[in-house]
């Protein structure tokens, strides 16, 4: 729905005084979101049209004289999962934006991915006193009570709110904009009884379709004739960015170049030397549905299972999902030639979901690339190529209980003998049990069992098993997060090592900090593989924070900050490294498609083994273009 309905300015206003219905898909305050569901809205078939009403993108299909041709159309939408149909209709032709720079205060119940749950909180409004409306903004289903010229009458509602239960609330406000207003679903007529054995005559205009088979509506074919549509924004005619696919968020090729300032390029205590390294990146991703963000997260060899998979299931409106990258990254050092290497990333993912919840997900990813910087002995690089592939399947057994099960095969290589201590082949198994005991939190239990198998290192040959308990949550895009807890055991083949075990904790959390501020937080205590001669592992702890703000539509910054602490354990070993690291990034929108970036970075590490000490200063420049 739209953001504010002109119902709720003019009293006495009826929806039958309106000149043209249509259907609104959605509104969002991102230009982009709004062409990628025009792009899908269109590729199904349906009539879309783009509307640009202050800073919000709408989606409007459709233009009719009567309420009862837009309903068919908007059960048709709905048939075929856009669940956020909604009728509108133009009050204004004349001058739209006449209201747009007024604006007024309400109160915001909450944001919901879900219809079914926007509609029960706004149900229960209804039943004690409170005269809200939904609107969908975003993708998401907002509910807005109340409309105010000052804030006291604000503060007034939210407390009366609040005392009712909904703690969440709080103040707004929204454009008054009285270009389109909520209609109210009509009422189709039945159909007069015709005279018995008197052929029916074929009516000038087509019957409507009775109620009982709004489910099997056909999509609806293009008018031969019909009037200018409502609030369109017009184009020239031409060759534009759409042939490309950008208008869906099909097709996403990007390009860029930054240099990196390092004094110790090295990582190095002893052998600090300074360079300047170009980077040339370039590549594309390809999705269908189209999508604007990258899907998948990336491989280590320092983990078991050479993947750590998010315990976060995300609700999916789309039957299926395909995404593919591929991205090259050329390394170019002044004076360091070992370091010039050319990186090559390949990932890929294809899932089916079902209606009922039901999910089945296969991935892969390629990675061909070497060790940071002071990872290998000397000056040499350990050059490697690793290979992850994985399944996931998830049954919803109810609404709130869901079962999950994941799979991957994980193997790393490395090109020189050097590092073939390294090298291992691993198999991961996880079982997840979900229980949705509030609308957007869920707690589980998680079992993991990662079979990690050496090459050259029989003795490291090991089964690694984690007990977890966990929370996730997703209130709402960009407020999300997931916490776990449990025991971590690792049990050597050989019987020469004893059983180890640890607690294990990993947490991610991201929330919003008004309308133009993200923070979010990771922690970790867990176990991984050392990559060093003489280490059976590491006991590995870390943090790390960031700030994200957007001042202004073209200009960001994101500030971060990070501790670690590795614990070597193994015949001998004692040693224990603290690392710190802090850095400030900027961020510069000249176009939607081109941008610029810069930043500096902090390194340091401490530890009980001096060799290994060092602190690394990075200053960087870049220049990116994409779609």
């Amino acid at each position: 729905m739209l953001i504010i309905s002109a119902a709720l300015l003019c009293s006495n206003l009826r929806a039958d005084e309106a000149e043209r219905y249509a259907v609104q898909a959605g509104s969002f305050k991102d230009a982009n979101s709004g062409l990628n569901l025009l792009g899908d809205l269109r590729l199904e078939g349906f009539d879309c049209q783009s509307v640009k009403v202050g800073k919000s993108t709408s989606v409007v299909c459709g233009d009719f004289d009567n309420s009862i041709d837009a309903e068919r159309l908007k059960l048709s939408m709905r048939n075929v999962g856009y669940r956020g149909a909604s009728l509108v209709t133009s009050l204004d032709w004349e001058n739209p934006d006449k209201a747009m720079s007024k604006d007024y205060l309400t109160v915001q119940i909450g944001s919901y991915s879900k219809l079914e749950n926007a509609e029960k909180v706004s149900k229960d409004l209804r039943s004690k006193g409170f005269e809200c409306r939904r609107r969908m903004t975003d993708g998401l289903f907002k509910i807005y009570c109340g409309q105010f010229a000052n804030i006291k009458d604000v503060v007034k509602l939210k407390k009366k709110l609040r005392g009712s239960g909904y703690y969440g609330s709080f103040p707004t406000s929204l454009p008054m904009w009285p270009f389109f207003v909520d209609v109210p679903t009509p009422r189709l007529p039945k159909p007069s009884p015709l005279p018995r054995r008197v052929k029916p005559t074929s009516p000038a205009v087509p019957l409507p379709v009775p109620k009982e088979l709004y489910k099997k509506a056909p999509k609806p074919a293009p008018s031969v004739a019909r009037p200018a549509p409502v609030a369109v924004e017009r184009k020239d005619d031409g060759i534009d960015a759409s042939i490309f696919g950008k208008g869906g968020g099909h097709f996403h090729p990007f390009v860029s170049v930054t240099g990196y300032y390092s004094d110790n390029i090295y990582s190095s205590g002893q052998n600090k030397v300074a360079d300047l390294n170009t980077v040339l990146t370039g590549g594309m991703w390809v999705a269908a549905p189209g999508t604007k963000k990258a899907m998948l997260e990336g491989s280590s060899g320092a983990l078991p299972g050479g993947v750590q998979k998010s315990s976060l299931i995300r609700e999916r409106q789309r039957s299926y999902q395909a995404y593919m990258l591929y991205k090259v990254d050329a390394e170019r050092y002044s004076t360091y030639d070992p370091g010039n290497f050319v990186n090559h990333k390949g990932e890929g993912l294809f899932a089916l979901n079902g209606a009922a919840g039901h999910r089945l997900e296969v991935s892969g990813i390629y990675l061909r690339s070497h060790d940071a910087k002071g990872e290998a002995p000397a000056l040499e690089l350990g050059e490697f190529t690793s290979r992850h592939l994985g399944v996931t399947a998830v049954v919803a057994v109810t609404s709130k209980f869901r079962l999950r099960a994941d799979y991957g095969q994980f193997t790393i290589d490395y090109d020189k003998g050097l590092f073939r201590y390294k090298e291992h082949k691993d198999s991961s198994y996880s079982g997840y049990i979900y229980f949705k005991f509030m609308p957007k939190t869920s707690v589980f239990l998680e079992y993991t069992s990662s079979a990690l198998d050496y090459d050259d290192l029989y003795g490291l040959d090991s089964t690694e098993t984690d007990y977890m308990l966990g929370l996730q949550w997703e209130l709402t895009e960009k407020t999300t997060g997931s916490i776990k807890a449990g025991t971590s055991t690792r049990e050597f083949d050989t019987g020469v090592r004893e059983e180890e075990s640890s607690a294990k904790v990993m947490g991610k959390m991201s929330f919003e900090l008004g309308e133009k501020s993200i923070a979010g937080f990771d922690i970790s205590r867990r176990r991984k593989e050392a990559g060093t001669p003489g280490a059976d592992f590491v006991n590995h702890q870390s943090g790390r924070a960031w700030l994200n703000s957007q001042p202004t539509s073209k200009f960001s910054w994101t500030l971060s900050a990070s501790m670690v602490q590795t614990t070597y354990v193994g015949t001998g070993q004692d040693r224990k490294d603290n690392d710190f690291s802090g850095g400030l990034a900027l961020q510069y929108q000249f176009r939607k498609w081109l941008g610029a970036n810069m930043g500096v970075r902090r390194e340091q590490r401490t530890s009980t083994d001096t060799a290994n000490e060092y602190s690394t200063n990075t200053v960087y420049i870049g220049l990116s273009a994409s779609m």
